[in-house]
């Protein structure tokens, strides 16, 4: 009788991966400010329809083409998520203490549900929408994580040219709860308009091992 020879191979795959986006309203898809994230630094005004087709520095919208605010200096531009949809358009403050355009929370409070010593990565796409003047500089800030490292791209708003560009930074909880606020350095009143959408942040996690027999 043929004996039977058992061969076992097993393959151990240990994943990392990133889980579910804490961010709400990440494409402003739901409503404005005050769903899941605020724009009320000093400064920026938001502006509602129908609008005049003009704008100066610190007016803000969330609308589905940019070129609707500003008829003369801003461009058309489809949003990130898929051409249609909307995105924060904001005309450059010229305050230059730092007003912050984005903080992530209803109240601007943070997200409250990380853990202590977990890797996190936080992103964003952004685009320029007028060809006037320099770009923005987009500053970050996070309390409750050791200081943001730059993973991907840049804090210079790229040209529209080159439409969207994601933002990718990593930092490491030191608390349950993220304050991540952003702002633009440049106080320029030409150009130094810009766009976002896509705001994600999500925790780097180990998946449960895969094993094949």
């Amino acid at each position: 009788m043929k004996g039977k020879i058992l061969l076992l191979l097993t393959l151990l795959f240990i994943n990392y991966a990133d889980s579910q986006n804490l961010l709400a309203n990440s494409g402003f898809e739901t409503g404005g400010s005050g769903f899941g994230f605020v724009t009320n630094g000093a400064g920026y005004t938001p502006l509602a329809a129908p609008y005049s087709g003009t704008t100066v520095p610190g007016n803000f919208a969330i609308v589905n083409n940019p070129n609707l605010l500003n008829t003369t200096d801003f461009i058309f531009e489809g949003d990130h998520t898929t051409g249609t949809g909307r995105m924060l358009v904001i005309d450059g403050n010229t305050n230059a203490t730092n007003p912050r355009f984005w903080r992530a929370g209803n109240t601007g409070g943070g997200i409250t549900t990380l853990t202590i010593g977990t890797t996190y990565r936080f992103s964003y796409w952004i685009k320029s929408v007028s060809n006037l003047g320099s770009p923005a500089d987009i500053a970050i800030q996070i309390t409750g994580g050791t200081a943001p490292t730059l993973l991907a791209g840049s804090t210079i708003a790229p040209p529209p040219s080159q439409s969207w560009r994601q933002v990718v930074y990593s930092f490491v909880a030191t608390a349950t709860t993220a304050q991540i606020e952003l702002w633009n350095t440049n106080t320029s009143a030409t150009g130094n308009d810009f766009a976002v959408d896509d705001f994600m942040l999500t925790a780097n996690i180990i998946v449960s091992p895969n094993v094949t027999n």
